[in-house]
């Protein structure tokens, strides 16, 4: 979303820087001054709708439901009407506000001034307020200078101490502080560069060297300005040292813009880098619960099978089955009592197995359930089954038996 905002602030501060030049061009480059303004405003419209387009904004700069009611159609408008009708310095002045306020605007709804990182946050912030003013100051005195020199062309100096007023000073003072705070912030901007997402060489060498040229350019500005106070001093030089001056903003600004789109972009690859990070932390995290979780249920099953599989045996008569497993826990104590019990049953159950005498049981019906061994070898030697074997109301002795409680 940040990368939006860029392509959209470039256009609009080289409006702004484009302000002094086509309202004092000469006739002979008029149409080439026009062909690229209008170049910019068909890329600041392009960048407005593709922003749209991308992250479906509705408060943007540029509402492309409608763009004969957009911001930046009203900036055209505006643009042409004061061309139209050879606007004053007061006119001008009101575009650059206007200008600004796009700008400002810009920095808000793409949230450039939110960043995280230190070094792109700084920067963005001189991108949406400092810089733009510091330019938009220099062009007012550019304006005031030679839209005042324009009717008398052999005016050769310049002196603000009839002009000194209250507001003036004021604006001076601010020009002042904004010079100061983009001197400084800047200075951090490269000094944090490291602690974030990598040094930029391009914002220690390129965009250091460009601070270090605005630096002195707008210091002799300042100082030549703050001398056109007291006295008076030469006009082609103090409109030479303003252009200088804004030139080295100008510069600065795109170095800014260029290097905000270098320091988003690290950070963005930063975050996706993490993102997969963390998407291949937590598939290894699931596949660890999963791998403890098999094994914690697999401790728990596995003796439980095995329990299950032991008793079924010796139901089955397997007496020589045997209980194997790692038990652990309260599954130990299961196994020893299970072993225990099976244990006294084989014991009990070995008196009549053993018995030399026949021995048989049945179910409440009278059908037999169980014979000894020494019972199937008598009935084999005398070649009879049970039934016959057994007393013929051998079913109402059981049930008298078990109506009466003994046996």
């Amino acid at each position: 979303m940040e990368l939006a905002g860029t392509k959209i602030l470039r256009p609009l501060f080289s409006l702004l820087d484009h302000i002094p030049q086509h309202y004092f061009v000469d006739e002979s480059k008029n149409t080439a001054e026009q062909e690229k303004v209008l170049s910019l405003f068909t890329l600041l419209q392009q960048s407005e709708i593709n922003a749209n387009a991308s992250w479906k904004l509705k408060d943007n700069v540029l509402d492309s439901r409608d763009s004969r009611n957009s911001r930046s159609m009203e900036l055209k408008v505006q643009w042409f009407s004061l061309q139209q009708e050879k606007a004053g310095v007061t006119d001008q002045e009101k575009l650059q506000t206007h200008i600004l306020e796009l700008i400002s605007l810009t920095g808000k709804n793409f949230l450039l001034t939110l960043d995280p990182a230190m070094d792109s946050n700084l920067l963005a912030g001189l991108l949406v307020a400092q810089l733009p003013r510091n330019c938009s100051q220099l062009n007012k005195y550019f304006l005031m200078v030679e839209g005042s020199n324009r009717p008398a062309s052999s005016r050769t100096s310049v002196e603000f101490k009839e002009q000194s007023s209250q507001e003036l000073q004021h604006d001076f003072s601010l020009f002042q502080a904004d010079y100061e705070k983009i001197i400084a912030d800047s200075r951090m901007a490269v000094q944090e560069d490291h602690n974030y997402y990598g040094v930029s060489s391009s914002l220690q060498n390129n965009f250091a060297r460009l601070l270090d040229e605005y630096r002195q350019a707008t210091a002799k500005f300042i100082a030549l300005h703050q001398q056109s106070i007291t006295q008076q001093v030469d006009l082609a030089e103090y409109l030479a040292v303003n252009k200088k001056a804004r030139v080295s903003c100008q510069h600065l600004f795109v170095a800014g813009v260029e290097e905000l789109d270098i320091l988003i972009t690290k950070r963005i690859a930063s975050y996706r880098k993490w993102q997969v990070f963390a998407l291949i932390c937590s598939a290894m995290a699931i596949l660890l619960a999963s791998a403890l979780i098999f094994t914690i249920a697999n401790s728990i099953t596995a003796p439980i099978k095995a329990v299950i599989g032991y008793t079924r045996k010796i139901s089955n008569g397997d007496y020589q089955a045997r209980l194997a497993g790692d038990f652990q826990g309260e599954l130990n104590g299961l196994a020893v009592d299970l072993k225990g019990m099976v244990h006294e049953i084989i014991r009990l159950a070995s008196f009549p197995r053993e018995n030399p005498n026949p021995v048989l049981s049945s179910d409440s019906s009278g059908v037999v359930t169980y014979m000894n061994h020494s019972a199937e070898a008598l009935l084999e030697k005398l070649q009879i089954d049970v039934e016959t074997f057994l007393p013929p109301d051998h079913r109402h002795i059981i049930e008298a038996c078990l109506a009466s409680g003994r046996n």
